[in-house]
């Protein structure tokens, strides 16, 4: 028996950046566990959340308990990708730093320039978003900046 992959993996990568990895799957349980991961780090927290698919009627409700959780937990950071997220970034825009973006290419180039030594950062979304590719990305540059 072997787990799928993009399940809250760990992944540490040069300049001690660590990635929690959640690119394979989402919903509401699944972006609260993530976060609450994300929490419990001492170091500054960035949440890099997509969109959770397939909800329906419940789209704008359950995206915006997403952005009060996040709110709750005192995550440093929040970059958002995707139409669903708008109702996320929409709750935190206040109360922290927040930023949506539109695609996947955004938020590579925005966290390439504003990742720091030390940063824990959170991926997680619907396997449909390819978040994938931001960790990915982000495991193949973030290597050759200097702090």
């Amino acid at each position: 028996f072997k787990l799928t992959k993009n399940r809250n993996d760990v992944i540490h990568i040069d300049n001690n950046i660590t990635i929690i990895d959640g690119t394979y799957n989402a919903n509401l349980d699944s972006m609260k566990s993530g976060i609450d991961v994300l929490s419990q780090y001492e170091s500054r927290k960035i949440a890099v959340l997509a969109d959770m698919l397939e909800l329906g009627e419940y789209e704008e409700r359950l995206h915006r308990e997403v952005g009060k959780y996040l709110i709750e937990k005192k995550i440093d950071m929040l970059v958002c990708v995707g139409n669903a997220t708008k109702y996320i970034y929409d709750e935190t825009k206040d109360s922290m730093i927040s930023y949506h973006f539109d695609s996947n290419q955004e938020v590579e180039e925005f966290l390439l320039k504003a990742l720091k030594e030390n940063d824990i950062v959170l991926m997680k979304g619907s396997n449909s978003m390819k978040l994938k590719e931001v960790v990915d990305y982000i495991k193949e540059n973030v290597k050759w900046r200097n702090y």
